[in-house]
């Protein structure tokens, strides 16, 4: 008894619970639905998650609702930052991908979870969640496909084309490949090979044939391989004639349009002909796609009748009515038309044109008025626009052959309007798909009014005319498309040619600057070459020149003009160098002078400037013959001597360096260059000065430097 009171009480709260349940569903405004793509999978993979969530309610939610994934993470990309706040009557969509693991697939569902906040009539906020749950099957690995064939007509003239189709459909859980379609060889002889083939892909493989005189055989064997498989497996289409036939009765369909937008309306045109004797009644037309298309139709022998069908498109298809017939004869004949595709344009790839037209003025004084219209048009759709037609009415104006994508073009045209009104034009043009479309521009009124007459009063004085205002002309940029080729290419061609001449230009500066430089430089440095000629008192070529101080300037003297070219006298000796001379005077034997002359050489022009100061011998206090011995060797008293790495010895009192010199360096040296080079080698090489050096053999001897050399016989 007591267990049957438990029972009893355990099913009260279970009812109970399940009637606030109830009742709180019944509350609760938010409903959701969830899709998911594909819903079959053989495995661990991707599927495609399309969340829809609706407030049914007639209240506003107060705070968001916020959605979770399985993992109970939040979905970022719903709403704003995972969450979205509903008001009455609105729904917000979320489509995502999610990768679905073994366990999802063992348990068969994908579940997801939406979170939100409902509030009593009292007030009392309530958390609420709910759960969005669908079903996903695991399938175990299956190659397999489907195959549909469609042969259109079958019963065909000779030179008709026949269309043969098949959709191969891998109807499977696991990719094919090497797809591969064998027709007979009435159709096509070669093999036509699909790579791979994805569970629920269709490929579609056509053959066109032209109809003979015999009848044709259609049939195929598709071979396929996949994972799953040891070996390829075949697939068989049974054979299926086409039968060859000559019927009197011919048939041709016409499109008004080659396109459309989707879900625009087009003309199909049915054009039959019976070119036999007999009459044809209870005429049927259909298409595949379309269904009974016309019936009950008659046509007379030798007649032509013209059928025509305004169709919706939805969606690009092909067109191809098939027209059976039964002639008074009782025998029925089949006939179809060529196939005729009609694509569908989606809205924003479709033409269109916006026309706007302005008028100069609204209001004219006489008739005819003049006024001047300007239209423009703008390609504001993603394709081209061709055969652009502005007309007023029946008139033509102008045409554009062709506005891409994004431009403009504008006309001005002035008119003679011979009454008032509205006035609006219109442009014609096609699309890529030969599709003619037309467009309307906004509407102008323009009114006529009867002048003010002139005031009876007496005209003012005008009011001087001002000075008349110039305003630049509008010139359009070279790069304007209404600019010919030839100013561009002559533009073209001098920009070339001034560039040349600038770069040529700074050549010619560059050089200029280089030779200017070159010039000072060569200036600069003959000037320096003047400036280190020296001029002494004297010139001793054999005894080294003492420093001496810088004379004092003396008073301007009148220069003394020698010229030889007067002085009958002057020998050859006068016009040589100084070394030249001492080179010839070395080579000579020195005679003895009479008085105080110890010079070897003649008197000359430059002889007077280095003997100058040099006269008056006999009252200085050496002979003469220790003055010469003193030219030759150097003051007895000079300390200071040059060695070739010898260390300097002291001057010994006493030694006669003039007979050593007489009787020794002199008579040798002498001897030595009588056998040695010609005076004008001599002299070209340089003074040799070794016969006046001091006698070899003694340990005091010094020789002078090569530094000491180099002054006695600079020049």
């Amino acid at each position: 008894m007591m267990k049957r009171k438990v029972l009893i009480l355990s099913l009260l709260a279970a009812l109970l619970v399940a009637l606030v349940g109830v009742a709180m569903a019944e509350a609760d405004p938010i409903v959701c639905s969830m899709e998911l793509n594909p819903d079959k999978l053989t495995g661990p993979g991707t599927v495609n998650v399309t969340i829809t969530i609706s407030n049914s309610g007639d209240t506003d939610m107060k705070d968001p609702v916020v959605l979770y994934d399985p993992a109970a993470q939040i979905v970022a990309d719903f709403g704003t930052n995972g969450a979205a706040l509903l008001k009455a009557g609105e729904s917000i969509t979320w489509t995502g991908a999610y990768e679905v693991s073994e366990r999802m697939l063992k348990n068969g569902a994908v579940v997801y979870y939406v979170k939100y906040t409902l509030y009593k009539d009292s007030g009392e906020a309530v958390d609420q969640s709910q759960p969005i749950r669908q079903k996903i099957e695991l399938r175990t690995a299956e190659a397999d496909i489907d195959v549909k064939r469609t042969i259109s007509p079958t019963i065909a003239r000779e030179g008709q084309e026949v269309i043969v189709r098949y959709d191969i459909s891998n109807t499977g859980t696991v990719d094919l490949t090497d797809v591969t379609i064998q027709e007979n060889k009435d159709i096509h002889k070669e093999k036509q090979t699909i790579p791979v083939l994805k569970p629920g892909q269709t490929a579609e493989i056509r053959y066109p044939v032209t109809m003979g005189k015999k009848d044709l055989t259609s049939g195929a064997k598709i071979t396929y391989k996949a994972e799953t498989l040891k070996k390829a497996k075949t697939y068989t289409v049974e054979n299926q004639k086409i039968a060859y036939g000559e019927p009197k009765l011919e048939a041709k369909l016409s499109s008004s349009a080659k396109g459309v937008t989707v879900n625009g309306t087009i003309t199909l045109t049915l054009e039959l002909k019976n070119t036999g004797s007999v009459d044809y009644g209870d005429m049927r037309v259909t298409d595949p796609t379309l269904g009974d298309v016309f019936t009950n139709q008659e046509l007379k022998a030798g007649k032509t009748l013209k059928l025509e069908k305004v169709i919706t498109v939805p969606a690009t298809a092909d067109y191809q009515f098939t027209v059976t017939a039964t002639d008074a004869t009782g025998t029925e004949t089949s006939v179809a038309t060529d196939a005729v595709t009609v694509t569908a344009v989606a809205p924003e790839d479709a033409l269109h044109l916006t026309v706007s037209a302005v008028a100069d003025r609204t209001e004219v004084f006489e008739q005819p008025g003049h006024v001047r219209f300007t239209v423009e048009v703008f390609n504001d759709s993603q394709v081209e626009a061709k055969n652009v037609q502005v007309s007023h009415g029946d008139t033509k104006i102008y045409t554009f052959e062709s506005i891409p994508a994004g431009e403009k073009r504008s006309l001005s045209r002035d008119t003679a309007l011979s009454m008032a009104g509205k006035y609006r034009f219109t442009v014609t043009a096609e699309d890529p798909l030969e599709t003619s479309s037309t467009f309307q521009s906004n509407e102008i009124q323009v009114a006529f009014s009867v002048p003010t007459p002139a005031p009876a009063t007496p005209t003012p004085a005008p009011d001087p005319t001002p000075e008349p205002t110039f305003s630049p002309a509008t010139v359009p940029p070279i790069t304007d498309s209404s600019v010919g080729r030839v100013p561009k290419t002559i533009q073209n061609v001098l920009l070339a040619v001034s560039i040349v001449s600038g770069v040529l230009l700074a050549a010619s500066c560059v050089l200029l600057a280089i030779a200017t430089k070159r010039r000072a430089d060569q200036k600069k440095a003959s000037e320096a070459a003047i400036d280190q000629l020296e001029r002494a008192k004297r010139r001793d070529y054999v005894t080294p020149a003492e420093e001496e101080e810088a004379p004092e300037p003396a008073e301007e003297e009148e220069p003394v003009i020698n010229s030889t070219a007067l002085d009958e006298d002057l020998t050859e000796e006068d016009f040589e160098l100084p070394h030249m001379k001492y080179a010839r005077s070395a080579a000579q034997p020195v005679e003895q002078q009479d008085g105080d002359d110890y010079s070897a050489m003649e008197s000359s022009y430059y002889d007077e400037e280095m003997t100058s100061g040099q006269d008056g011998y006999d009252e200085q206090e050496n002979p003469p013959e220790e003055d010469y011995d003193r030219m030759a060797y150097g003051d007895a008293q000079e300390e200071e001597a040059y060695s070739d790495g010898e260390q300097e010895q002291p001057y010994e009192a006493g030694y006669d360096y003039a007979e050593d010199y007489d009787s020794a360096a002199f008579d040798e040296s002498y001897e030595g260059w009588q056998d040695g080079p010609e005076p004008e080698e001599e002299a070209a090489q340089g003074a040799d000065d070794s016969i006046f050096r001091r006698p070899a053999g003694d340990e005091t001897e010094k020789r002078r430097s090569r530094r000491s050399r180099s002054r006695d016989t600079d020049v």
